[in-house]
């Protein structure tokens, strides 16, 4: 195992760990693959930002997108009670925010 994530389930709750497993698989299967496309197809957007400040409409559109497929996947807020996130304390979600 890993110095990465050798202390991590000893320090998650069940909850947390299932979680996690769950961001990691979402990571590598979902959204990993979606930002090398836009990437790819966008290549001058990934910080750009309108004269006002806001984000670039490709880059708003995406990261819409990915809330969306958050969302389905039940990763979306998990730091929000239930039934609008998942309920997880401040460790668990520390763990999946890094």
């Amino acid at each position: 195992m890993s110095q990465e994530t050798s202390s991590v389930p000893d320090r998650l709750t069940p909850a947390g760990t299932e979680v996690l497993a769950r961001m990691r698989a979402f990571m590598a299967e979902v959204a990993l693959p979606r930002c090398a496309v836009f990437e790819r197809d966008h290549p001058d957007t990934a910080f750009a930002l309108e004269p006002d400040g806001r984000l670039a409409e490709p880059v708003y559109g995406f990261k819409r997108e990915m809330q969306q497929l958050s969302a389905a996947a039940g990763l979306y807020c998990p730091h929000l009670p239930a039934p609008d996130g998942l309920g997880l304390g401040l460790l668990d979600c520390m763990f999946l925010q890094e």
